[in-house]
């Protein structure tokens, strides 16, 4: 659920970078953070600041109760500490206008962050121009709603796992190294591999926010069978649909070329899982028109062996909680 936004005001520019690289918003000359501001804040980092920087560069944009949920015992508590990081440069905000009023306030990681996250993968750290582009175009996106609602499906699952003993995500990838690790032969909205009961799962989403037409959506199905022929995974696409109507006509339009998928569809809706306890990882996945619907941990869908293009199982250094130590 969306929460209230602070009462901002709405920015041109992620709130917390300056309108070019080493200026203020008049124009004055304004130092752009470097690495020695890395060294001088590495003392007062927790590990729940760290996966949050993890966490933006690899997820783009998260919003206030998405980090609430997954790091937080409260908003509130979340707020208080993401302005204390935006102030060090750890993270920037920026607070969209849409139709109807602001949403949510948007964080993205800071220079800062950036430059730690870089350090800690052995990468050249980005520049400060490298950077602000990065933000702004986040900030600019047309994707912005659909990225946020990809992402909401995760940070549910770990939300979920946070309050059931042995269960966890332990892998999420955004759709850059997802991508890349097929070989680029498919570009889902995120990878995950979710973990219950001593079984894993592994799994692809495609987040739909009702835009496009039916047709497309069963044609982004074919490039998952085609990876799995070339030795890729078997893992279950997961479709995350506005509304029921919509899931119902798609499992009929899916019916109708059954025998050339060749791979796991399962869909589902927010009023579906809105409707069970265990949220999306309860019985809330539909492989069929007249199916019942099923546990994710219950999809068909191993990890598998690593491979050019598969992933393979998860490793504890993939865990997108590992840096609290309890991933």
């Amino acid at each position: 659920m969306i929460q209230p936004t602070d009462p901002a005001r709405p920015r041109q520019a992620p709130e917390g970078a300056s309108s070019r690289p080493g200026e203020d918003k008049r124009g004055g000359r304004r130092r752009v953070p470097t690495g020695q501001d890395l060294l001088r804040l590495a003392h007062q980092l927790q590990p729940r600041d760290q996966v949050i920087a993890a966490l933006l560069v690899e997820h783009r944009v998260l919003t206030t109760s998405q980090l609430a949920a997954v790091l937080f015992g409260s908003l509130s508590a979340a707020r208080t500490r993401l302005y204390r990081l935006r102030a060090r440069h750890w993270v920037v905000s920026f607070t969209p206008v849409r139709p109807g009023g602001r949403v949510e306030t948007l964080w993205v990681a800071g220079p800062v962050a950036a430059r730690y996250v870089a350090a800690q993968d052995g990468i050249p750290p980005p520049t400060p121009r490298a950077w602000r582009d990065r933000a702004e175009a986040i900030a600019a996106s047309a994707h912005l709603t659909h990225t946020v609602g990809a992402n909401q499906v995760f940070v549910d699952l770990l939300a979920h796992a946070r309050t059931r003993p042995g269960a966890r995500l332990a892998r999420w990838w955004g759709p850059v190294r997802t991508a890349a690790a097929t070989g680029q032969r498919v570009h889902p909205d995120g990878h995950g591999v979710w973990a219950q009961g001593g079984c894993q799962i592994g799994f692809w989403l495609e987040y739909d926010t009702g835009t496009e037409p039916l047709h497309r959506l069963v044609a982004k199905i074919d490039p998952y069978a085609r990876l799995r022929r070339i030795g890729g995974p078997d893992y279950p696409v997961l479709f995350h649909l506005p509304n029921q109507t919509r899931e119902a006509n798609l499992h009929r339009q899916l019916a109708e070329c059954e025998d050339r998928l060749l791979t796991t569809v399962a869909t589902t809706t927010p009023a579906t899982v809105g409707g069970t306890e265990a949220g999306l990882a309860g019985p809330v996945w539909l492989t069929g028109a007249d199916d019942e619907r099923q546990r994710l941990i219950d999809l068909p869908g191993t990890p598998g062996r690593p491979g050019p293009y598969h992933p393979g199982p998860p490793t504890l250094d993939q865990d997108p909680l590992r840096l609290l130590g309890f991933g």
